[in-house]
C-alpha cells in the first residue's frame, strides 16, 4: 500500500473542492439576470443613478470553492448624482435603487451590510454581494470600491480578471492550487483572505516556483510561507512598475496587482501572521506525512488535519 497521491487530491477536486458545473451556470444565470434587469432599466431610464453591473470574485475568477454561499458583483454609479460619497449614504442610496430595479422581489431581502448590499435569495440561500463603484474616468472600468470602511479604494474588475486568467495560463493547475488552499483556509480557519492567497499563488508563478504535480505544489506554498514568514514583499508589474508601489509599515506587505498602493496584507496583525504560519508548518507535515505513509488509511489521516473529514480518498 502507499500514501496520498496527485491523484488523490485532483478526485478530492473534483468531488468535494470544485463547484459542479451545474451549480456554476445555475449562479451565473442568476448574476446574469440582474445584469440583464439592470441593463433593461438604466436604457428606460438614461439619467439612472446605477449605470451598470459586473461580476467579480472568485466565482467570475474560477477560484470559487463550494458550497458557494454567496457571490460578489459590481455596481457602477453617476458620481455627479449622489449626494455623498461617504459610505453609509452610498450603501443606502444603493439598496433604495435595487428595490427599484427589482420589484419583483421584497424590500427584505436587500440588506445593507458595509461594505456592500446583499441580495438574498429565499429559495437557494444564496446570497449576492453588491459592492458600488464610483467611477474615476479612468480605462479599464477603474473607480472607487470600498474595501474597508471608510475607506475607498481604486480598483479595476476587468483587470483583476485578467490578472487571474494571465496566471491561469502560466500554469495550468493555478486556479486548482488557490482552489485547495482556500478549502484549507476555510477548514482550519486561517486568518488569510481568499484574495491574498490568490495573490501568493500568483507570485509563485511568475517565480517559477511551482511544480506540476499537485501534492508538490501544494508543500511548496506552504514551504513558501514558511521560509518566507510571510515577511517577503510581493509586488507585481503587470499594470504599473514596481517601483510605483511604495514600501509600507505593514507587517505583511502583498500589494495589489493593479492599484500600487492598496496592500492588500494591510490588515493582517502579528497574531494572525504568526497563526497563519503554524497553520502552514502544521499543513507541511502532515502533507509530507500523508505523501509517504505506508498505508493508503494512515495517509487519508494526515490529509484530514489539513483539509478535514471531507478529504477521503
Amino acid at each position: 500500500m502507499q500514501g496520498i497521491m496527485s491523484g488523490d487530491l485532483a478526485t478530492f477536486l473534483h468531488e468535494r473542492v470544485n463547484l459542479s458545473r451545474e451549480n456554476v451556470e445555475a449562479y451565473r444565470d442568476q448574476v446574469r439576470y440582474l445584469r440583464e434587469r439592470l441593463t433593461t432599466y438604466v436604457d428606460e431610464h438614461p439619467s439612472f443613478t446605477l449605470v451598470k453591473m459586473l461580476h467579480f470574485g472568485s466565482l467570475a475568477k474560477g477560484t470559487a470553492i463550494s458550497p458557494l454561499k454567496e457571490m460578489d458583483v459590481a455596481v457602477y454609479l453617476r458620481p455627479e448624482r449622489l449626494a455623498s460619497h461617504e459610505l453609509g449614504s452610498v450603501l443606502n442610496t444603493v439598496r433604495d435603487l435595487l428595490v427599484q430595479v427589482y420589484p419583483q422581489m421584497e424590500p427584505s431581502q436587500f440588506v445593507v451590510d458595509p461594505p456592500a448590499v446583499t441580495i438574498t435569495y429565499r429559495t437557494s440561500g444564496l446570497n449576492v454581494d453588491v459592492v458600488p463603484i464610483i467611477p474615476n474616468g479612468k480605462p479599464d472600468d477603474r473607480g472607487n470600491l470600498p474595501l474597508t470602511s471608510p475607506e475607498w479604494v481604486e480598483t479595476s474588475i476587468p483587470l483583476h480578471l485578467e490578472f487571474v486568467r494571465a496566471r491561469a495560463e502560466r500554469h495550468s493547475h493555478y486556479r486548482e492550487l488557490v482552489r485547495l488552499t482556500k478549502w484549507w483556509r476555510q477548514e482550519k480557519d486561517v486568518p488569510l483572505s481568499s484574495f491574498l492567497i490568490e495573490l501568493v499563488w500568483a507570485h509563485l508563478v511568475d517565480g517559477g516556483l511551482v511544480a506540476d504535480d499537485l501534492q508538490e505544489a501544494l508543500l511548496g506554498f506552504f514551504a513558501y510561507i514558511e521560509r518566507s514568514r510571510l515577511e517577503e514583499r510581493v509586488v507585481f508589474s503587470d499594470n504599473y512598475r514596481p517601483s510605483d508601489a511604495k514600501k509600507t509599515n505593514d507587517l505583511v506587505q502583498v500589494m495589489d496587482p493593479v492599484n500600487p498602493t492598496n496592500n492588500v496584507a494591510a490588515g493582517v496583525t502579528r497574531a494572525e501572521r504568526d497563526a497563519a504560519i503554524v497553520a502552514a508548518e502544521n499543513a507541511l507535515d502532515a502533507i509530507a506525512a500523508g505523501s509517504s505513509a505506508h498505508s493508503k488509511g494512515r495517509g487519508i489521516g494526515c490529509y484530514q488535519e489539513v483539509f478535514g473529514l471531507a478529504f477521503a480518498a
